[in-house]
Formats: structure tokens, C-alpha cells, sequence
């Protein structure tokens, strides 16, 4: 697992031109993405055209940047992340408490916002 994510890592620099610790943090944005989506959205794991479109339009938008439908999802999803990654520091009592505070309302808007793209498809 530790190879393919190094593999994707270099060759999301090597197509964007960036360093690898930026490419690095875009396949982990993305697998995450995906993950949550997995667990967290119904849709995902039953209906096999909506999942499949999440994924491509989930690698555009953040491989390529390109504008796809989904658009408003992968930005509550870009406001989610780095709301989480801003607490990943802290001691663990006090991110915990960050993230429910934050965190609930930003998954919330994350999901809803999957939820009127799934609803449209």
C-alpha cells in the first residue's frame, strides 16, 4: 500500500509539476475523500453509476482541477479537511473537542452537499 501511494504521490508531481509533499497531501486528500464518502454515504457503496462518477469527478477536481458537478461537495469537503488537519497537532482531548465543534457542521454540509449531486444524477 505504502509503494502505490508513493507511486501515485510522484506521479501527481510529475503531472502537475509540483513537489511531492504538496502531491502527497492531494492523494491523501483524495483517498480520504473517497474513504469517508465510503463510509458515510449510502449511495456510495449501493449504486455503482453514482460511485464511479464520484470517484471520476472527485480525481478531476482535485488531480487535474478541473470544474465538475460536484463541485460544491469537493469544497465542503476542501473546508472539512482543513479543518481537520488544523487540529491534527493538537493534544488529543483538545482536537477531539475542536473537530466535534467544528467538525459536525462541516460533515453535515459535506454529505448534504454529495446528497442534492447524488439527487440530480
Amino acid at each position: 500500500m505504502h509503494a502505490l501511494w508513493q507511486r501515485a504521490a510522484r506521479e501527481q508531481a510529475r503531472i502537475s509539476g509540483i513537489g511531492e509533499r504538496q502531491a502527497d497531501q492531494i492523494v491523501t486528500l483524495v483517498v480520504n475523500h473517497l474513504t469517508h464518502l465510503q463510509e458515510q454515504a449510502p449511495w456510495f457503496a449501493a449504486e455503482v453509476r453514482l460511485r464511479e462518477a464520484a470517484i471520476d469527478e472527485t480525481l478531476r477536481h482535485a488531480v487535474m482541477g478541473e470544474d465538475v458537478p460536484s463541485k460544491p461537495a469537493q469544497q465542503a469537503w476542501a473546508r472539512y479537511w482543513t479543518q481537520r488537519m488544523s487540529v491534527a497537532g493538537q493534544e488529543p482531548g483538545e482536537a477531539l473537542r475542536a473537530h466535534r465543534e467544528a467538525g459536525g457542521p462541516l460533515t453535515s454540509a459535506w454529505l448534504q452537499a454529495w446528497a442534492a449531486w447524488a439527487a440530480r444524477r
